[in-house]
């Protein structure tokens, strides 16, 4: 069984080795001289925050310690379908993405910024001292973005426990279909990127579900 060297040890377990990379971001930290009130944003690649969150982060530091968490809708497969019943939010719908914190908190949690991914969720609630407020609308989550033939090549090369790396294709077809007939298809409106109503991005008609 293949295996990878991430954050200084050799890691085999799917979740393991993708939190260990996440953790990763904590080298990087540690040489940019960091203070204890710098401002940390960790975000997945498909979760997408919104310039106004930048701002709106910012200035809830000036006067706050709490962890910034924001929810964003979900899309799934299209860029214009929404995925409305597999969110971490489940009164607007929305999942929680990305989240900030001061480096003290990262320090503070021994770097394990994957724990304090999983904290984004208990908005609700003070856990273990470190508050959660949310910034709800605060971007967008597109995952998953292609067709059929994309899911497979993508679930072939990510973790195990999707459906599509150890079940066989006629499996994979199975639990994509069942996944596209939830989603919900919604209008390319003013609340997506301004990029979504350029002439580029329109030509893009597999991508976008009409």
């Amino acid at each position: 069984k293949s295996s990878v060297k991430t954050y200084g040890r050799m890691v085999r377990q799917d979740w393991v080795r993708e939190n260990s990379q996440r953790n990763a971001i904590a080298i990087a930290l540690r040489r940019m001289g960091l203070r204890s009130d710098d401002i940390v944003m960790v975000s997945d690649v498909d979760e997408i925050p919104r310039a106004s969150t930048v701002g709106r982060i910012r200035k809830h530091f000036e006067t706050r310690r709490e962890m910034a968490s924001c929810t964003m809708p979900m899309y799934r497969f299209h860029y214009n379908t929404q995925d409305v019943t597999q969110c971490t939010d489940h009164v607007r719908h929305h999942w929680h993405g990305t989240f900030a914190v001061m480096y003290r908190h990262v320090i503070r949690y021994g770097e394990d910024l994957s724990m304090l991914r999983m904290l984004r969720h208990s908005y609700k609630r003070s856990v273990d001292g470190l508050k959660n407020v949310e910034f709800p609308f605060a971007g967008w989550h597109f995952t998953w973005i292609g067709d059929f033939d994309r899911y497979v090549e993508k679930s072939q090369a990510t973790l195990r426990h999707y459906v599509g790396n150890y079940d066989g294709k006629e499996r994979s077809r199975e639990h994509f279909e069942r996944v596209t007939s939830t989603l919900k298809t919604v209008e390319l409106d003013k609340s997506f990127p301004a990029l979504f109503h350029t002439r580029a991005f329109s030509e893009k008609k597999d991508l976008i579900l009409t």
